[in-house]
C-alpha cells in the first residue's frame, strides 16, 4: 500500500508543481489587473476610492482580484504582497474625512444634486399649478356650454311657439276688431 501511495505522489507532484506555478502567475496577474482597475476608478472619482467606504487596503485589492487575503501571506505570494504594499504606500489615499479637496468635491456634488432636485421639484410644482389652472378653465368652459345649451333650447322653444308672419296678422286683426270689416 505504501508503494501505491508513493507512486501516486510521485506521479502527481510534477503536475502539481506546474499547476501551482500557473496558479501563482494567475494570482499575480489578477492582483495586477485589480490594482490597474482600482487606479482607473480612483482617477475617475476625483482621487477617492469609490468602494469599501473609500478605504483601500491589501485585503481590498485581494477581494477585487478574487483572491483570499491570507493567500498574500504565503511564502510563494510574499513578493506580490510586497508589491501591493508598495503600491498602496505610493497611493496614500486617506479617508474622505481627512481630505479637504475631496470632501469639498463631494460637498459640491451633493450641492449640485440638491440644486437639480430643487429645480425638478419647482418644475413639478409649476406644472401642477398649470394643470389646476387648465382644469379650472375646463370646468368654467363646461359650465358655460351648459348655459349656452339652455339658452339655445329656450330660444328654440320660443321661436316654435311664436306664430308665423301671416298668422301674426290674423291675431292682430282679431285684437283690433278688424276681422268682420274685411
Amino acid at each position: 500500500m505504501a508503494n501505491i501511495t508513493s507512486t501516486k505522489l510521485n506521479n502527481v507532484m510534477p503536475g502539481t508543481r506546474h499547476s501551482a506555478r500557473e496558479r501563482s502567475a494567475n494570482i499575480a496577474q489578477r492582483m495586477h489587473d485589480a490594482m490597474t482597475q482600482i487606479e482607473h476608478e480612483i482617477q475617475e472619482s476625483g482621487g477617492v476610492y469609490p468602494h469599501n467606504h473609500h478605504r483601500l487596503s491589501a485585503a481590498e485589492v485581494a477581494r477585487r482580484a478574487h483572491v483570499h487575503p491570507t493567500t498574500l501571506h504565503t511564502p510563494t505570494q510574499r513578493e506580490i504582497h510586497r508589491k501591493v504594499l508598495v503600491w498602496l504606500a505610493s497611493f496614500k489615499t486617506p479617508s474622505v474625512s481627512d481630505q479637504g479637496p475631496a470632501r469639498q468635491n463631494l460637498a459640491q456634488r451633493v450641492a449640485n444634486w440638491h440644486s437639480l432636485y430643487e429645480r425638478l421639484a419647482q418644475a413639478h410644482r409649476d406644472s401642477e399649478l398649470a394643470l389646476q389652472h387648465c382644469e379650472a378653465e375646463l370646468f368654467d368652459a363646461k359650465a358655460e356650454i351648459v348655459e349656452l345649451k339652455k339658452l339655445i333650447a329656450r330660444y328654440q322653444n320660443t321661436t316654435h311657439s311664436l306664430p308665423t308672419h301671416s298668422s301674426n296678422l290674423e291675431i292682430r286683426s282679431v285684437k283690433h276688431g278688424t276681422e268682420g270689416a274685411q
